[in-house]
Order: structure tokens, then C-alpha cells, then sequence
């Protein structure tokens, strides 16, 4: 019997994402120059998408930023680039802290190769058992899965694992560490912005540890089994 190989990651991203109300203007690199969040010469060299009252999208070599008027989100896909990330926000939301912000996300998703198109159906069948669809639909097969968690602190928000197949031999996983704001946020500044700021440099390093050990955890729960469900026994 020939061993099974467990799933490689194939690659990543990580992402900062705030939910709030936002001046797209704002978020151009000549702003996050001026600021000292980025070198002159990434502003200078930026690949500049859009930038509208509506929209900013621009493009380093090394990040994304992408911002409506309720979205801002900060995107790198390489893990080296961890920190700098971090540090981008921090600055960013530190020069805006009456930015009015609600919600609060740190997001890892990491794509992986499975060795044969076997494997990849068994890690489907590991998550969603088929018996229970075996007798409603022709061929079922999971076209993803989301799970909530309560947080694993004491801040408001909660956790939610996603898997979703991509295409045959590879799957997404995804775990968005969600922060709320507090309920006991100062009326006359309803905004969570300093406490996220205040997060995001102490937590963002824990946070992604956290979700590193959650998709681990599957994977290795995965390569633990033997049987699987798919759906071919009653």
C-alpha cells in the first residue's frame, strides 16, 4: 500500500480588512509616502488602478490596497512580507483614528496542492460526509464549508474556518479572525479605529499563528484518517 503524501501549500495571502466609512481619496501612494508608510520610490512606481471618490486600487510589488467607501483591505502574498503588513495598517489607521470603523478582520488563506484527484475528493469527504446526501442528490460533492467559532479572547467577534475547492487538486482554506466593536465604544466617537490599531500591533502575530495551527489541525486530522465517507456505504 503506497503512503499518502500530505497536501502542499501551492500559496498564500494574508489580508487586513476594516469595515467602516471610509474616503477612498485618502489611499493613494502619495499619502502613504508622505506618511512615511512606504518608500517615495514604491509611491513613484505604484501601478495606480483607480483612484476615484468612490475607489482606490493601487499595486507594490510587495502589496495590494484596495478601498471603498465601507472597505479598506491591505493585501501581501508572500509571508515575508508579514510585518511590513502589520506595520502599513498600523501607521495608516494611526494618522486616521476618527476614521469611523465597526469590524475587523486578519485573514489567512493558503491554497494546497493535493497529490492525485483521490486525495483531494477524500479531504472532501473528510469534511462533508456523503452518506447523508447519498440518497438526495446524484453525485454530491462540497463546494465549500464555513465554520464559526466563539474567539478564543475576550474580544468581541468570533472565528470562521472556510474550505472551498478551487479546482480539481486544489482547495482553499481560510480562517477570518473577526474582531466586532466593543459595545461600550464612546458615543460622542463611535469609532473602534484606536482599538484596532491597538490589535492589530499587539495581536497580528498571535492571530496568524492561531490560524496557522487551525489549518494544520485539518490537515493533519485528514492525513489521521482511513475511511472516508463518500457515500458509497450505507
Amino acid at each position: 500500500m503506497n503512503a499518502r503524501q500530505r497536501p502542499t501549500l501551492d500559496a498564500e495571502d494574508v489580508a487586513i480588512v476594516l469595515i467602516g466609512d471610509f474616503n477612498p481619496m485618502i489611499f493613494q501612494p502619495a499619502w502613504f509616502a508622505l506618511e512615511g508608510l512606504i518608500r517615495k520610490s514604491e509611491a513613484e512606481d505604484a501601478h495606480v488602478e483607480i483612484i476615484h471618490h468612490d475607489i482606490a486600487s493601487f499595486r507594490l510589488d510587495w502589496l495590494s490596497v484596495d478601498v471603498l467607501p465601507d472597505r479598506f483591505t491591505a493585501r501581501i502574498r508572500s509571508e515575508a512580507f508579514r510585518t511590513q503588513l502589520r506595520d502599513l495598517v498600523v501607521g495608516a489607521f494611526s494618522k486616521l483614528p476618527h476614521t469611523p470603523t465597526r469590524q475587523l478582520g486578519i485573514n489567512l488563506t493558503q491554497r494546497y496542492r493535493f497529490a492525485t484527484d483521490a486525495e483531494w475528493h477524500k479531504f472532501g469527504h473528510y469534511l462533508a460526509p456523503k452518506s447523508p446526501w447519498s440518497h438526495l442528490l446524484e453525485n454530491p460533492g462540497m463546494l465549500g464549508l464555513h465554520v464559526k467559532g466563539t474567539r478564543p479572547d475576550q474580544e468581541p467577534g468570533h472565528v470562521v474556518v472556510s474550505v472551498e475547492p478551487i479546482r480539481p487538486g486544489f482547495a482553499s482554506l481560510r480562517v477570518n479572525d473577526h474582531f466586532e466593536q466593543a459595545t461600550d465604544t464612546d458615543q460622542d466617537h463611535p469609532t473602534a479605529t484606536p482599538r484596532f490599531v491597538e490589535q492589530i500591533a499587539a495581536d497580528f502575530e498571535a492571530s496568524l499563528q492561531r490560524a496557522d495551527q487551525i489549518i494544520d489541525g485539518l490537515l493533519t486530522g485528514f492525513m489521521a484518517q482511513q475511511d472516508f465517507d463518500d457515500g458509497t456505504h450505507d
